[in-house]
């Protein structure tokens, strides 16, 4: 009963759990626009619209809106960490980096210390780009086998696409821990 209740590590990090329809989203949408007509500056209300825009997938919308936020309340860690994640949702990597890293200034444990990893993720993505497109190595990785078909290692996939598809794999994420790994520990160059 309490294994229901609660999902393990496993699962939130491979995203096996429960989670809230479009629907519902549309409806937070709505309920939060109509709610900001008597508490236009409530920051609580607008962190719930601009994830709720995100979670549509309406990323710029949720970015004018978590601007809105900065500026009623500078320096908020929710308002940087969402910021971020907003702008890596909407595959601008570069913009989102810098949020990522304000956030991780203020307050370095929040969410068990998500952040880092976020980062570092984003950092590796960079690192494999080729002009708009993503080279992932994953499919390379013996470990697992070869990747499913509908895996982001399995075929080459736009920057837009990649970060939100990728984490949606559970074995894709494990052969990106390895890759995460070895990219970290990599040797140095040795001069003969």
């Amino acid at each position: 009963m309490e294994r229901s209740q609660f999902p393990s590590a496993l699962e939130l990090i491979t995203g096996k759990f429960l989670r809230h329809s479009p629907k519902f989203y549309q409806w937070r949408v709505q309920n939060r626009l109509e709610r900001l007509e008597g508490e236009a500056d409530n920051v609580e209300l607008l962190d719930d619209l601009a994830v709720a825009y995100d979670k549509l997938g309406e990323h710029d919308k949720a970015i004018e809106t978590a601007q809105r936020v900065e500026s009623l309340e500078p320096g908020r860690y929710e308002t940087e960490a969402n910021m971020g994640t907003f702008h890596f949702h909407a595959g601008r990597f570069e913009q989102g980096i810098p949020h990522i890293e304000r956030a991780l200034d203020i307050n370095p444990d929040a969410h068990f210390g998500r952040e880092r990893y976020q980062l570092l993720l984003v950092e590796y993505l960079l690192s494999r780009r080729e002009g708009d497109s993503l080279q992932l190595p994953l499919a390379n990785v013996h470990d697992y086998g070869s990747p499913r078909s509908d895996s982001p290692s399995a075929h080459e996939v736009s920057s837009s696409e990649t970060f939100a598809d990728f984490l949606k794999f559970s074995r894709a994420w494990a052969r990106m821990r390895i890759e995460l790994r070895n990219f970290r520990k990599r040797p140095k160059a040795c001069s003969a």
